[in-house]
């Protein structure tokens, strides 16, 4: 009786840890997304002076990126940080306002991209800035994959985080 029962532990072990395999392969897979500097715009739209405290009307006032997503994934993407570099340290830029309040989050589908605008900071000649991504895919899998994955996530089996940062090359302009 004792074999019997150890046996079908295993097994279930086993099963729990397979499913756990599969549910969760793609999440170890470190996503394959850039954010490149496409050029300079004016701000036609009003977003610097909604969202960034110190005004600029010159044609160069935003910088365009691209968001290319080269993953087989759906992200949820919303503007991050700014940070401008000063004696050779990285710093949080204060004239930016906080991420949360550019809108709600948007979505790049699997092999495309988007272009966003982010207010060039004023003042400074050395920058960067960063975009927030939620790897939306799970939100797209059949019921009971999203049913066992929040089990899961409740009994602490579940370590990642789908959230991440990703951060645009140097900026010197």
């Amino acid at each position: 009786m004792k074999r019997s029962l150890l046996m079908v532990s295993v097994l279930v072990i086993i099963a729990f840890g397979a499913v756990s395999a599969w549910l969760f392969h793609s999440s170890s897979i470190a996503p394959r997304i850039t954010l490149s500097l496409v050029g300079y715009t004016n701000d036609t739209s009003g977003f610097r002076s909604r969202f960034y405290r110190v005004p600029d009307p010159s044609d160069r006032s935003m910088a365009v990126f691209e968001l290319a997503n080269n993953t087989g994934r759906w992200f949820i993407y919303n503007y991050s940080m700014i940070q401008i570099k000063t004696q050779g340290r990285w710093s949080d830029d204060t004239n930016w306002m906080s991420p949360y309040s550019t809108g709600p989050p948007k979505g790049v589908d699997p092999t495309k991209s988007v272009k966003i605008a982010f207010p060039v900071p004023a003042g400074t000649n050395t920058w960067r800035c960063s975009v927030g991504l939620l790897d939306g895919t799970q939100f797209f899998r059949p019921r009971w994959q999203r049913q066992i994955t929040a089990m899961m996530r409740w009994i602490g089996l579940v370590f990642y985080d789908n959230y991440f940062t990703i951060w645009s090359p140097e900026i010197v302009r």
